[in-house]
């Protein structure tokens, strides 16, 4: 496929997804950008902003925005190795969201009923609570490797990343205590 081609194919999917409302179809069509030919580099950083644009902040209500979430990380993580210097930030960022937002979400998991539906989610949190440890980890790799921490707006991404992911640990650590 051609470069011209695998952008348009890219900027195409991008378009479809912020115009379907069914959270069924976006969560196809994100899951589509993880199986597309590799982007170029301007590609990825557009992906990549638009992924975090994507990522639902707010209170999970149901199952649906954990599948929404997890399949944007599914994504975003298949890039991490290939990311070059001007994505770092917004893999950073994206990593953060993610880590506040499991925080958020584990205090609400633990206090929810035990229904069915219920328990469906429970398990897909976890899921995506362990896929959002992995993806700091090449968040970590990525940074680790880089020797480019000049950048000021990077400092300041790389600060927020490494508070929410800790914060995201204290928590687990706490309720894994209080489950003793």
């Amino acid at each position: 496929m051609e470069k011209g081609s695998s952008s348009d194919n890219l900027q195409s999917l991008m378009s479809a997804i912020k115009s379907s409302e069914n959270v069924e179809t976006r969560i196809q069509l994100i899951t589509k950008l993880g199986v597309a030919v590799p982007p170029s580099d301007s590609d990825l950083d557009s992906l990549l902003e638009f992924l975090v644009t994507l990522w639902e902040g707010f209170t999970c209500l149901d199952l649906s925005q954990c599948m929404l979430n997890k399949a944007i990380l599914d994504v975003a993580g298949k890039y991490i190795e290939g990311c070059n210097y001007s994505c770092q930030k917004k893999i950073l960022i994206l990593g953060a969201q993610a880590s506040e937002w499991c925080a958020k979400h584990l205090k609400m998991t633990l206090m929810s009923s035990d229904d069915s539906q219920e328990d469906e989610h429970y398990m897909l949190f976890f899921q995506l609570l362990l896929e959002c440890l992995q993806f700091s980890l090449g968040c970590s790799a990525l940074v680790a490797n880089n020797h480019k921490l000049e950048d000021d707006e990077l400092m300041v991404s790389l600060d927020k990343f490494i508070c929410e992911l800790l914060s995201l640990v204290k928590n687990l650590a706490t309720e894994l205590k209080v489950w003793q």
